[in-house]
């Protein structure tokens, strides 16, 4: 039908004393498809210099899975 769906997400949460928002656009390409959007993940840690380079690779590939995985 050519009729795109997106859905606004933002997440809060915290692991290993870490805390995060992850915000991000997902949309239905395709029944059953859907692609990642528009990705930004913001950290409250005590070094973002550590995490700025993963933090990047994450956000420029839209790469949730691997956010999540490094947790």
């Amino acid at each position: 039908s050519g009729r795109k769906e997106v859905q606004l997400f933002c997440i809060s949460g915290h692991c290993s004393g870490l805390v995060f928002q992850v915000e991000f656009k997902l949309s239905e390409v395709q029944e059953h498809q859907r692609t990642v959007n528009e990705l930004n993940v913001v950290l409250d840690s005590k070094d973002p210099q550590s995490f700025s380079s993963f933090l990047s690779r994450v956000e420029e590939n839209n790469n949730l899975l691997l956010f999540f995985r490094t947790l």
